[in-house]
């Protein structure tokens, strides 16, 4: 199944969506270190979205330190100590997504960040997370269930393009400036307005790219 997979989706770039490849069966294990911290730290999102949302703008700020030094942890540990998955190279990213959500519309609430920035940032997101699923429904073998983490009919892993990696840096700087000029002061204004801009151009750009990636494994799955 693997080798006819890679065969028919060939060289596409899929990123979130993107670089679908078969994977080994030692990523299989769902009961890693790493998957843990993330999980972890999706159920953590939730408690900076309520101290944004209570005005204690500090903590958020320790809050969001903390979620981003475990993203880095889980991933030193997943590449050094063999506990790379399948599962943990789709609930990553998605940790990261749901983080930026609960961080985000908050600031919005709070006045620190515009609606129309914030709605490109989310609705990047749905896109990719919508693909995902989409991909899955098409590209599983016959007579396989839909959510699948441990068997072979999960064929493919979820790998970040370049434009994704650009767009989650600039959200993160994005959101990390608004807390901290509602926080401290600084960094000013004109250097939010300034990463709104970028981040919401590096998201529109990431997701037609996506789309179109996605319709390109879609035709040769159809060949």
């Amino acid at each position: 199944i693997e080798s006819r997979l890679a065969e028919r989706i060939g060289a596409s770039s899929f990123a979130d969506l993107s670089g679908v490849r078969g994977v080994e069966e030692r990523h299989r294990d769902i009961y890693t270190i790493p998957n843990a911290i993330t999980m972890t730290r999706i159920a953590c999102s939730p408690a900076i979205s309520w101290l944004i949302l209570d005005s204690q703008f500090e903590a958020a700020a320790l809050g969001v330190c903390l979620a981003g030094a475990s993203d880095w942890v889980d991933g030193f540990i997943a590449k050094n100590f063999n506990q790379m998955s399948t599962l943990g190279t789709f609930i990553d990213p998605l940790a990261d997504k749901i983080l930026v959500g609960c961080v985000a519309v908050p600031l919005v609430m709070q006045g620190a960040l515009p609606t129309w920035v914030v709605g490109i940032m989310v609705g990047r997101d749905v896109l990719l997370i919508s693909g995902v699923l989409w991909v899955r429904s098409f590209s599983r073998p016959a007579g396989s269930p839909f959510i699948d983490w441990s068997t072979k009919s999960v064929d493919f892993e979820v790998t970040p393009t370049t434009s994704s990696k650009l767009n989650m840096v600039s959200s993160v700087a994005l959101l990390g400036a608004s807390l901290s000029n509602l926080a401290w002061g600084v960094p000013g204004a004109e250097v939010v307005e300034a990463l709104c801009y970028i981040t919401a151009a590096t998201g529109v750009v990431s997701s037609a790219e996506y789309a179109r990636a996605g319709l390109e494994v879609r035709a040769k799955f159809n060949k």
